[in-house]
């Protein structure tokens, strides 16, 4: 027996319907269960029980074994003084509090229905490829799966936001400077996404704007900032974006970053450093109220028209700089590197935005999210195979956020799929 399983025990009342008594044999009515505790204390708040006809407030801790009372040192901790009620898988001894009251006892060993017992041993020890429900997840109805999903998408959100406030105050609660940095992380790819921040936090928004406003090249800039322009090449377009960023370098009293160059290895083409730097600009020069485009906008398809640029017309043939290539092709980001953007970057920074506003945003972001379809990757399509459907990118975000939180960690009594599964 695992403390954790009797926890979800008794948060959800999972007992065998029969009368309830103490280990003296006092007849026990619980009116309410109390509230659970994940932090240090007692494991249940503000429960209401009826001991023997006498009604009382109070807390209600848990152990296997009720001698673990004094394993964990409760006796002389004064939290625990309240305690009205101490639920034990096996009961071998009594128990005081630090004011010497002796607390009453229920045990459960007998109180759990067997079938609970044997579907939580089987979900956790049978052999696994991929998670503990693998072979019994079909069983849940859909519709729960379904609502659970959004549930978890809302609290992969929910997690998102958190750091989305920390950076805001790293940007002097300015937002557009904000998503300013988160845009060009998710343009830099797993690969490249710390580079390309560093590299938007060396630049700051205020100076693209200045830029822009002068007429001088954002290209230029981005790339010398990146530290791609430090080589000899005999190439005209290499040499005057060179001549223009040493022009732009002190003419800013910019400070390049104390790196090397992005890296390329393991990337396909289109996700170069060069490529994905010229989108960028593109972005920046053809939308200067990028921000209001994209997270102010409720419209999914203006959202989308607002990200959709292509690199200049140097990279129609070139991946990197000094080397053409025979096929020649306007280097556009794609409807799926868009919509990833959006799921990854515009729709956290949005809902963070309106929720800080106080609006609520969840009606807008699901409907969104429902719009775009499914990301592709190893973690979805095993949940795929297992007869989990994911038609839109709300439920791929809370597949993920079920798998890395719940799943990896043996969170199946906190999750609502295994807690239907240990239940029955």
């Amino acid at each position: 027996m695992k403390e954790d399983l009797l926890h979800y025990i008794w948060s959800h009342q999972k007992l065998k319907p029969s009368k309830l008594f103490t280990t003296d044999g006092l007849p026990v009515i619980i009116f309410r269960a109390g509230s659970h505790n994940h932090y240090s204390g007692p494991d249940f708040f503000n429960a209401r029980i009826e001991i023997g006809g006498q009604l009382w407030a109070g807390n209600v801790e848990l152990h296997v074994k009720a001698s673990d009372w004094y394993q964990h040192r409760h006796d002389s901790d004064s939290r625990y003084n309240n305690v009205i009620l101490h639920v034990v898988w096996a009961y071998d001894r009594p128990v005081y509090t630090q004011n010497g009251s002796e607390i009453p006892a229920v045990e459960l060993r007998r109180l759990i229905p067997q079938t609970l017992l044997r579907n939580y041993t089987e979900l956790f020890k049978a052999r696994k490829t991929f998670i503990n429900c693998e072979r019994r997840i079909n069983e849940v109805p859909d519709f729960m799966v379904t609502h659970w999903l959004e549930r978890m998408f809302f609290e992969r959100l929910e997690e998102r936001t958190k750091g989305i406030y920390e950076e805001l105050e790293h940007c002097n609660g300015d937002w557009e400077e904000l998503f300013f940095r988160y845009l060009f992380k998710a343009m830099g790819t797993k690969v490249n996404a710390g580079y390309f921040y560093d590299l938007a936090r060396s630049l700051r928004l205020t100076l693209i704007r200045k830029v822009l406003v002068s007429g001088e090249s954002l290209e230029a800039l981005l790339y010398g900032q990146a530290n791609m322009l430090d080589s000899e090449h005999g190439e005209s377009q290499y040499r005057r974006l060179q001549s223009e960023y040493r022009f732009l370098y002190r003419k800013y009293n910019l400070k390049k970053l104390p790196f090397h160059a992005p890296e390329y290895f393991g990337l396909r083409p289109d996700n170069f450093p060069t490529i994905r730097l010229s989108q960028l600009a593109a972005m920046f020069r053809e939308n200067q109220q990028l921000f209001d485009s994209v997270i102010r906008n409720k419209d999914l398809e203006k959202v989308r028209d607002s990200l959709f640029v292509q690199g200049s017309f140097y990279w129609n043939d070139h991946y990197v700089f000094g080397k053409s290539t025979r096929r020649k092709y306007p280097k556009k980001l794609s409807r799926d590197t868009i919509d990833l953007l959006i799921i990854n970057t515009v729709i956290p920074v949005k809902y963070a935005f309106y929720v800080q506003r106080g609006d609520d945003a969840s009606g807008m972001i699901s409907e969104m999210s429902a719009t775009i379809r499914a990301e592709r990757n190893s973690i979805i399509q095993s949940f795929n195979r297992l007869g989990v459907k994911t038609d839109s990118s709300l439920e791929s975000q809370g597949l993920l956020q079920l798998y890395h939180n719940y799943c990896n960690r043996n969170k199946c009594l906190q999750c609502a799929v295994g807690s239907k599964i240990i239940s029955g």
